[in-house]
C-alpha cells in the first residue's frame, strides 16, 4: 500500500520500485489506462526494469472490473478499521476461493496474523500451482 499525493507518473514509479524492491519485478504488470501509466517516463520505466507493461482494454470490462472491486474492498477495509495495517495483514491472509491466501500466493507461505496459529502452519509451503489454476479456470468458467 503506498498513499500518492500527487499521482505523477514519477510519483507511481518511485512507489513501484519500492515495491518491486520488496516483492521482486513482476514479468508483466496490467494497468489501467490512467495517464500515469501511458507516458514516455513509464514506458521507460517499464523497460528499464525489463517488464511488460499492458493495459485493460476498455473493451474488456472484465478486467477492470476486477480490479475495481479488489480497491473496493480495500478501501471500505481502510475505512472500517481501527488500523488500516492490521487490516491489510487479515486480507492478507485470508484464504480465496482458490483455498490459498494471497500471501501464499506470493511469498509462499503463511502469514503470523493475531489470530493463534498453529506453529506448523506457518512453516513455507508453496502452492501447488497446477491445482491454483485448475480451481481458477473452473470458477471463471
Amino acid at each position: 500500500m503506498a498513499l500518492l499525493t500527487p499521482t505523477k507518473s514519477t510519483d507511481v514509479i518511485h512507489h513501484l520500485k519500492s515495491i518491486f524492491a520488496r516483492h521482486a519485478i513482476p514479468e508483466t504488470l496490467v494497468t489501467d489506462n490512467v495517464p500515469q501509466f501511458s507516458g514516455r517516463a513509464f514506458e521507460e520505466f517499464a523497460e528499464s526494469y525489463g517488464f511488460k507493461h499492458v493495459t485493460s482494454s476498455p473493451k474488456y470490462p472484465q478486467s477492470n472490473g476486477e480490479a475495481e472491486w479488489a480497491v473496493k474492498t480495500v478501501k471500505s477495509l481502510l475505512k472500517k478499521a481501527a488500523d488500516p495495517y492490521l487490516a491489510l495483514l487479515a486480507y492478507r491472509a485470508t484464504p480465496l476461493q482458490n483455498g490459498y491466501s494471497p500471501a501464499q500466493l506470493l511469498m509462499g507461505r503463511r502469514l503470523r496474523t493475531t489470530v493463534i496459529t498453529l506453529p506448523a502452519l506457518l512453516d513455507p509451503a508453496l502452492p501447488d500451482s497446477e491445482a491454483v489454476v485448475l480451481r481458477e479456470r473452473e470458477r471463471g468458467e
